[in-house]
């Protein structure tokens, strides 16, 4: 097993410590399908259910939990949204911002307020942005300042990164989190049964379970 994989699955055994961890050699051999079967880099989750209740039954939902502060999330973000686009319509990506220190509660509240905003198309920019001088997106007035130098009205920005929504989807995405007894990031979850551990095959595991899911939904009478 890899160092990087041991060290994630550490974060499992100690309750109040959460890690950043690496996924591998993100392009590894594929495995036939005939030969693929649920390793030790999938578990099953002891309170499943998906995050969006009310999705439609056939919908396969792949939840990223992450967050702007962790550079192995920032590494694995083109990679999630190159996957996506290779998808049907019916697998939904979901991504969740997490925070268990004080300086990951701007950039939380920052992806929720881009969200609504339907500005996600800064997403990637905002790891970048950390990565180059965290302190500019570490607090309140930090991010502020950031929303403005992207051209956001000052007014609107405020308004809706201080509102009762947007502190409805962090507290949202925060009780998802320990729901799933998830202890690090980026854990990647499908549709609220199976956590991924970063691994070497991530992504083959990924989309294996994808047509399990798809195959286990259209199968229901």
């Amino acid at each position: 097993m890899k160092k990087t994989m041991i060290h994630w699955l550490g974060a499992s055994l100690i309750g109040a410590f959460f890690v950043c961890a690496p996924i591998t050699q993100l392009h590894a051999q594929p495995i036939a399908a005939e030969e693929w079967q649920p390793g030790a880099d999938v578990l099953t989750l002891r309170q499943a259910g998906k995050v969006e209740a009310n999705a439609p039954l056939n919908t396969v939902e792949v939840v990223e939990f992450f967050s702007y502060t962790c550079p192995h999330c920032a590494t694995f973000a083109p990679k999630l949204s190159a996957w996506r686009t290779q998808q049907p319509d019916n697998v939904r990506l979901i991504y969740l911002p997490v925070s268990w220190r004080a300086d990951m509660l701007a950039p939380q509240r920052l992806y929720f307020t881009l969200a609504q905003l339907n500005r996600l198309d800064l997403h990637e920019q905002v790891f970048a942005d950390w990565n180059n001088d965290p302190n500019s997106l570490a607090t309140d007035a930090a991010v502020l300042n950031w929303a403005l130098r992207q051209g956001f009205d000052q007014k609107i920005w405020q308004r809706t990164y201080n509102s009762a929504a947007t502190s409805r989807q962090v507290r949202a995405a925060q009780q998802a989190f320990r729901r799933f007894e998830l202890q690090g990031v980026p854990s990647v979850v499908i549709n609220g049964r199976y956590a991924l551990i970063p691994s070497e095959q991530l992504f083959d595991t990924l989309n294996h379970l994808v047509k399990h899911e798809q195959q286990r939904t259209n199968a229901r009478p």
